[in-house]
């Protein structure tokens, strides 16, 4: 389709769908001003502001790494650069917990509850600023958002040997007000005396996993907290219930002379998902003392190696990729030779737990190449594996699959029970976006497994896998996230426009627009639910003709039916930005300005929640106060005298606003109606209408004023 420019010779080209755009912003525009919906959620869902309307000016940060929700939707916590409400102290930043209540505590009858999670802390010096000191709460938090581990700067207990430096904490009452209890983590039963107070600018403790309930938490720290830990490197450390372990002793029961969770530990700020089992009794560990082996700490009593080769020399080194929650099954990679069937640069294998350390059968290599079995193929890195550790995801450097397509570089492949499976092609500057290798602090991962599962994963392309243009941004495709079902061996791009427009903008599960001083956390968002039905994500492309604004908005993309649904307004003057959902999907949480419902009245940024069989009542219609002539109401005249005789009846056919006078029926003036007033018929004005229109989301009010 085309239209003449109504300015100068060239032509305008307008697709169906500019027009279509056009047309529902004027009416998206006209549906603000009247205060009505014109657009319903997907999933029946309903709008509710979670983060409180007074919030002393502040914005709540986008940052998805500390926005955290709890499993059935019931709470989330986030963060914010200014102080409000029941603030007791913060450090460059403050955190706050919204709980969801339909009773009177609710603030203010929004039905969520806001209240800080920050203890009291001391000012920060920049010393402790630049040595990475600021307190907050780390990684994640328990699936009810009632447990916490916190890092202090100050100290929150009266333990005197570790007072003078950071610490770590467990807090037990996270969604209840208050200064909160608090169990000191990072505890020294080897300590004699004091630690004095400039190590805590040398050794803070780093946070490294913990089980879903933190109980037991796992941390790493260069100070020698227990009698057995040597001391003068990275030790890592488990917190059982109070109690302090030193983790990394070899299986004779020495110590390591370097230990820590995972992969590379939390001192270079690696994602360490995984290391400890969801019941406490393994840690996966690794010995970094030039061999880089990996070991298993099994009840805290005995210590197994799991890339110990099935006879052969002792060579090599590995490296923790994932772990089943329930660490029955071991993901890691090793360049040496640890079955007689490996074979590759760097190979791919399972250790399973649950056999007998003897058993020759607890290593399995994954990454087999059925094209050429003896090809030097790399494993470039390990995505993640499902929770039941039943399918692992990882990248290779060759075609692993007969019949795959050819590899111009990499591919991401799924080991499924046995099987091997091609999933997409991938670039090289998406391997770590995509793996546990980068830092956090740097990258957040862009790679989700569901626990049936199922993959999303980001990929940056001119051309994507399935054929859809990923456009230009900053130089390259833009970045589009592709969902992989591995029960029908289909791969879906996500966040594609289904109109095959080519992208504009970046697709994002991972948002970092204002992160000011908090700086990032190892917490994930759950932008894929555990059924790997429903991605989420934000976007500014337009996928769908409501969305007319030209911000960034927040989507679904329903595998089952293969289409993407508009989770936020589309119609703001400002963008939204994905955080968090629910394992679910029932509840998708994200940040906008944007005012969705009456009981937001400013223009910060604030935290919603759009929910399946959500919504709480808009706040009532608060009229502004009458003056003058305004304040009457309707004139309802004086009691009619009854008259005598005929002439007092009006008769049937007499016209509405005529009188009958002489057989006549006289016209009332424009602008007056006939009334009887003291017995007589007479030509009165009208009453004015006054209509009040609430806000967004209200209702309209008619009022008759008389005059």
């Amino acid at each position: 389709m085309e239209m003449a420019s109504l300015r100068g010779s060239a032509p305008v080209r307008w697709s169906v769908k500019a027009l279509a755009m056009v047309v529902l912003a004027v009416v998206g525009m006209a549906s603000v001003v009247v205060g009505t919906a014109w657009g319903a959620l997907p999933d029946g869902r309903g709008y509710e502001m979670v983060s409180p309307p007074d919030k002393n000016g502040s914005d709540t940060l986008i940052n998805s790494t500390r926005v955290r929700v709890a499993a059935d939707g019931s709470a989330a916590a986030f963060s914010s650069l200014t102080g409000f409400g029941d603030t007791l102290g913060n450090g460059l930043f403050g955190e706050y917990v919204s709980v969801r209540s339909t009773s009177a505590d609710a603030d203010p009858g929004q039905g969520w509850a806001t209240h800080a999670t920050f203890p009291p802390q001391a000012p920060l010096t920049l010393t402790a600023i630049f040595a990475s000191l600021v307190p907050g709460y780390l990684g994640d938090l328990s699936p009810d958002l009632s447990e916490g581990v916190f890092f202090a700067w100050r100290p929150l207990t009266d333990v005197p040997n570790v007072a003078d430096v950071a610490n770590l904490y467990r807090r037990t009452d996270l969604t209840s007000p208050g200064v909160g209890n608090y169990e000191l983590v990072t505890d020294c039963p080897g300590c004699a005396g004091p630690f004095p107070s400039f190590f805590e600018f040398l050794a803070p403790p780093r946070y490294v996993d913990a089980t879903p309930d933190l109980r037991h938490v796992v941390f790493e720290s260069r100070l020698a907290l227990t009698a057995d830990a040597p001391g003068g490197g990275t030790m890592l450390y488990e917190w059982d219930q109070g109690t302090v372990r030193f983790v990394g002793l070899l299986p004779d029961g020495s110590p390591a002379a370097g230990s820590a969770g995972g992969a590379g530990g939390a001192g270079g700020a690696r994602y360490t998902h995984h290391v400890i089992s969801e019941d406490g009794s393994k840690i996966f560990f690794t010995d970094q003392d030039g061999g880089s082996d990996l070991y298993m700490r099994v009840n805290g009593t005995s210590t197994v190696k799991l890339n110990a080769p099935e006879g052969g020399p002792d060579t090599g080194s590995a490296s923790f990729a994932d772990a089943s929650v329930d660490g029955g099954r071991v993901f890691f990679t090793s360049n040496a030779a640890l079955t007689p069937d490996a074979h590759g640069a760097i190979k791919l294998y399972m250790y399973d737990t649950t056999k007998p350390d003897s058993d020759p059968n607890n290593l399995t290599f994954l990454s087999v190449n059925a094209n050429d079995p003896l090809a030097g193929t790399e494993v470039d890195g390990v995505i993640g594996a499902s929770p039941d550790g039943s399918t692992v995801y990882f990248i290779a450097d060759s075609q692993l699959v007969v019949g795959g397509p050819a590899l111009s570089a990499w591919g991401v492949f799924a080991w499924h029970e046995g099987t091997v499976e091609f999933v997409s092609p991938l670039r090289i500057q998406d391997i770590p976006d995509n793996t546990y290798n980068a830092s956090y602090q740097l990258t957040p991962k862009l790679s989700r497994v569901s626990a049936s599962g199922d993959l999303l994963f980001g990929l940056h392309a001119p051309v994507g896998p399935t054929g859809y243009d990923q456009g230009r941004c900053t130089g390259t495709g833009c970045q589009e996230f592709y969902l992989y079902t591995l029960a029908s061996h289909t791969l879906r791009c996500a966040s594609c426009d289904p109109s095959e427009e080519p992208a504009t903008a970046d697709a994002q599960i991972a948002e970092m627009v204002s992160e000011g001083g908090a700086g990032r956390t190892s917490h994930l968002s759950h932008a894929l639910s555990d059924d790997g039905r429903r991605a989420f994500f934000s976007t500014a492309d337009s996928l769908v003709p409501e969305d007319v604004n030209g911000k960034s908005d927040v989507y679904e993309f329903d595998a089952q039916g293969g289409a993407v649904h508009l989770i936020s307004s589309g119609t703001g003057t400002s963008g939204a930005y994905f955080s968090d959902a629910t394992p679910s999907g029932d509840d998708v949480f994200f940040m906008t300005r944007n005012r969705l419902v009456g009981w937001d009245r400013d223009q910060n940024t604030d935290l919603y929640d759009a929910r399946v069989g959500g919504g709480f009542p808009e706040p009532p219609v608060v009229l502004p106060p009458c003056s003058g002539a305004a304040c009457r109401g309707p004139l309802g005249g004086a009691p009619a005298v009854a008259p005598s005789g005929s002439g007092g009846v009006l008769g049937q056919g007499n016209v509405s606003g005529h009188i009958r006078s002489g057989g006549r029926a006289k016209r009332c003036r424009r602008g007056k109606l006939r009334r009887r007033v003291r017995g007589r018929v007479r030509c009165v004005r009208r009453p004015h209408r006054r209509v009040h229109r609430a806000g967004v989301g209200g209702r309209v009010v008619v009022r008759s004023v008389g005059k």
